[in-house]
């Protein structure tokens, strides 16, 4: 249950509002639940809060992989319906 979780996280990060750690797991609940900008920004502030925080890199560059593959993929089907446009 990601929601549960995020409550969770949400009610330990008003204790502790600059534990990291907390941050970084509220954002994978948040990714599993689908919500990828929530994630991105709990991945952001655990960085902010501590930059050399290795889960949080990790997560932050499989987001950015996704985001670049999916932008590829979505550009190559453009091409492939319309090959004729200059891209």
């Amino acid at each position: 249950n990601y929601a549960g979780a995020v409550q969770a996280f949400d009610s330990a990060l008003h204790y502790m509002p600059n534990d990291a750690d907390l941050y970084v797991n509220r954002g994978i609940a948040h990714q599993n639940n689908n919500q990828h900008k929530l994630a991105l920004d709990d991945f952001r502030r655990a960085l902010k809060i501590n930059p050399s925080h290795s889960i949080a890199k990790s997560n932050m560059r499989a987001f950015n992989k996704s985001i670049d593959s999916a932008e590829t993929a979505s550009l190559d089907s453009l091409i492939a319906t319309a090959p004729q446009l200059p891209y």
